[in-house]
């Protein structure tokens, strides 16, 4: 997407955000997208309706939506990859982190 239409498009959900009062006070400048983003927040109203309408269409749509993030902390770690990556996917936190941060009792 080119830079000026994502602008354009973030310029319209922060004037839907704050409402066209305090985007005027903020300076945003007013957006081509807002008549989409009304239909997009529609759109997703009905599908999240449909999504959680039974136990049964929740249960699905958590397994559709979560398989890529799952697939993602199926992947092997990188060595001495993120340090957050290792705490995420052991659940602990390095012993490499002092208890008194510097500080002197």
């Amino acid at each position: 997407m080119p830079r000026a239409e994502f602008s354009d498009l973030i310029h319209g959900i922060l004037r839907r955000t704050f409402g066209d009062d305090r985007a005027d006070q903020l300076g945003i400048p007013v957006s081509s997208a807002a008549p989409f983003l009304v239909m997009i927040a529609l759109a997703n109203r009905e599908t999240r309706r449909w999504q959680t309408f039974t136990h049964q269409s929740a249960a699905q749509a958590l397994q559709e939506n979560t398989a890529g993030r799952s697939a993602d902390l199926m992947s092997p770690d990188i060595p001495g990859g993120p340090t957050y990556q290792q705490h995420a996917r052991t659940g602990t936190v390095g012993a490499e982190v002092p208890t008194t941060r510097g500080l002197v009792a």
